[in-house]
């Protein structure tokens, strides 16, 4: 049985939000008027509870995984730079990272002591933010979802390749496979705001 989290007319001060979401439980997506998910503030990767809905302007889509609209993939390719939150012993950890964003899914390298890589071998859920605040308007993509250790193969073969030629810390600090994995990023849920 499909359980559906659902929309209400939420933070209408707030323009140009926009949320996409691809639920465990069923492909399907929602969209409403302000398009913000409450489920995805309050209900953390607990798909099965039920909200109030104000059904004006909502609709169903049929759904695999989350998509991007052309504003947001152009501002994520167009920045480097992200924060990943992870959890460990219910206490958050926040870390800067460069990641790079390719057919809706995020990547970023981490070394081998690191709480992230930590806490993401204990628990895989994971949520980041790529944001550009300024005085006279502010951007942003944020994305909670699931993550993937690739510490060897072609995959960490192709993924190194990429940020060798786009980043220079990576040409500085060349690394080897099981030295500094990859993660990769699934998204389950999205909210964007102060794009068009």
């Amino acid at each position: 049985m499909v359980t559906f989290g659902v929309l209400f007319d939420f933070l209408p001060s707030q323009k140009n939000l926009a949320t996409d979401r691809a639920p465990d439980l069923g492909n399907i997506r929602f969209g409403c008027h302000y398009n913000f998910y409450a489920d995805m503030i309050f209900n953390e990767f607990k798909w099965s509870q039920l909200y109030a809905i104000n059904s004006r302007n909502c609709k169903m889509l049929p759904l695999g995984r989350v998509t991007f609209t052309k504003a947001e993939r152009d501002f994520l390719s167009r920045n480097e730079a992200c924060r990943v939150a992870t959890c460990h012993d219910e206490i958050p950890h926040v870390a800067p990272v460069s990641y790079v964003f390719e057919d809706g899914v995020f990547f970023f390298a981490t070394d081998l002591e690191t709480r992230k890589l930590e806490n993401i071998r204990q628990n895989g859920r994971i949520a980041l933010v790529v944001d550009v605040y300024s005085s006279v308007g502010n951007k942003a993509v944020c994305v909670q979802g699931t993550a993937a250790i690739i510490e060897r193969g072609s995959e960490f073969a192709r993924l190194y390749k990429i940020f060798h030629s786009r980043f220079e810390w990576v040409r500085s600090d060349p690394w080897n496979e099981g030295e500094a994995p990859f993660i990769k990023v699934t998204p389950a849920n999205k909210v964007s705001w102060g794009l068009r």
